[in-house]
């Protein structure tokens, strides 16, 4: 509709096959909600709209007090799934948090599907979605596999201080329960703004990790960087930094041995899907 835009997406296959996009619409009349599309085959020009698929549920814990309320709406943002232990998981930002303690902060959520098709909200052992709050802002997730443990990188802000954005990343055994938060990158030449480091996306790849680094939706403006430490892309400094990309929050998919790469540039046109190659810098 007039005004929506299309942000943060991802895409997976369901069990019988089925590419599955769901994406991020925000300024709806809602708020923040999640659409969903899908496709037999992920080059096919024609995806089936399923509506609206995923929304903000208080009972959940999710997009509670004023932040979330008076300035967004609902708010529920970047999916990411993954598959693992016979069952599909989604991770999301959840917004923020209740009006006591976590009025500031924001969470990653989970849900669950043994079909990659309905979800089920995973709960925690106060009855919510929520894997862990903050520091501060919380939102994008990017969940890899190293060597056996999960990594899940995100993007956010320490409590009370938008800037400078930073990327974060977290580990855990079962998906379940999750380390604390260390710094994996922020500042240098993309800048400290609040939405400098928005998008994480993370692979590997001939012995190197590759993050992806959005700064700007509109220009599609994405940093990449190559580093043999999962944990350091660069703390304000460009060590690592090896160039920029046509692209606003991009994924890689691979089907069938060949990767593309996913945007939402310019946030009017939807999601977009490109063929990806890597070649020798």
């Amino acid at each position: 509709g007039l005004g929506q835009e299309v942000v943060d997406h991802h895409l997976w296959q369901d069990t019988e096959g089925l590419w599955r996009l769901w994406a991020c619409v925000r300024h709806t009349k809602a708020g923040r909600v999640f659409v969903g599309w899908s496709a037999e085959d992920l080059e096919s020009h024609e995806w089936d709209c399923l509506g609206v698929v995923f929304r903000r549920d208080k009972n959940a814990g999710e997009s509670l007090g004023d932040h979330g309320d008076r300035l967004y709406g609902e708010l529920i943002m970047s999916p990411f799934v993954i598959q693992a232990q016979n069952r599909y998981w989604l991770f999301y930002g959840g917004g923020y948090g209740d009006t006591g303690q976590y009025n500031w902060l924001c969470s990653i959520c989970l849900a669950t599907s043994p079909d990659g098709v309905s979800f089920r909200r995973h709960r925690n052992a106060y009855g919510d979605s929520v894997l862990f709050y903050g520091p501060g802002e919380a939102r994008d997730p990017c969940v890899i596999n190293i060597d056996g443990l999960w990594h899940l990188y995100y993007s956010g802000w320490e409590t009370g201080f938008p800037e400078p954005n930073r990327i974060y990343v977290r580990t855990s055994r079962d998906l379940i329960q999750w380390s604390a938060s260390r710094e994996g990158c922020w500042g240098g030449l993309p800048g400290y703004h609040a939405a400098s480091a928005e998008c994480p996306h993370v692979c590997y790849r001939d012995g190197c990790y590759f993050l992806f680094r959005t700064t700007d939706y509109g220009s599609g403006k994405t940093y990449v960087y190559r580093s043999e430490d999962p944990y350091d892309f660069g703390l304000d400094d460009d060590r690592h930094l090896i160039g920029t990309i046509d692209a606003a929050a991009p994924e890689i998919i691979v089907d069938r041995g060949k990767e593309y790469i996913t945007s939402s540039k310019d946030l009017s046109g939807g999601v977009r899907l490109h063929r990806l190659e890597w070649v020798a810098g």
